[in-house]
């Protein structure tokens, strides 16, 4: 499912259907433009390009990751900016940089060339249907079409380390986190989503549209 979404996916936003959904949306509602940030704030990293650049905290090579996480917490920036309709009390936008780390530059490069094969194929139609027929072919034996998922010894093998660094408005004010936990895609998910759940049922007084994603 994760791969066949992609595929669908990468084809929308190359062939302008994404675009169009967003026009529609500026038709209708007006969303004032983010504030800008103050020049006073400290230069940030560089985020990475196409090439892995060695994350020394985490002892691995890091690539962009090409997922919906940076795109989710922007469009929650750009939902506060419609309900309040102004940006009057509201924060510059994050600038977000979320990437993924692989032990060594070789894998890197792996990466970066099934992903160039798949970005190829996945603008036309019949690349897309030839994605779609061999998963497993495309994505080093990651995907695959038989229905049957991961093995139970494969997801209790998994396992996932988030690394997040938050800088604020002066170079002293940097903030490191680290999150661990099993499989992250059939294990792990459904806990935070249950987890978000009950924040929300339970603590739903608490909670307010002046922050956060």
């Amino acid at each position: 499912t994760t791969f066949h979404a992609a595929v669908d996916g990468f084809y929308a936003a190359c062939n302008g259907d994404l675009t169009t959904k967003r026009a529609r949306v500026k038709e209708v509602h007006t969303i004032p433009p983010p504030s800008p940030r103050p020049k006073t704030w400290p230069t940030l990293p560089a985020r990475p390009g196409t090439a892995p650049v060695y994350h020394p905290r985490t002892g691995t090579y890091t690539l962009k990751f090409i997922g919906a996480d940076a795109a989710c917490m922007i469009a929650s920036d750009r939902y506060l900016r419609l309900r309040n309709g102004t940006t009057d009390g509201l924060s510059p936008p994050p600038r977000l940089s979320v990437c993924f780390g692989v032990p060594h530059k070789s894998d890197a490069y792996k990466v970066i060339a099934y992903g160039a094969v798949f970005s190829s194929l996945a603008r036309y139609q019949w690349g897309c249907k030839l994605l779609h027929s061999k998963p497993s072919l495309f994505s080093n034996g990651i995907f695959h079409n038989d229905g049957t998922g991961p093995t139970q010894e494969e997801l209790d093998a998994a396992s996932f380390t988030t690394y997040s660094t938050a800088f604020g408005r002066t170079e002293e004010e940097v903030v490191y986190g680290k999150c661990s936990g099993g499989e992250p895609g059939y294990v792990a998910t459904p806990k935070i989503l249950v987890a978000l759940g009950l924040t929300v049922l339970r603590f739903r007084d608490k909670l307010t549209f002046d922050a956060g994603v």
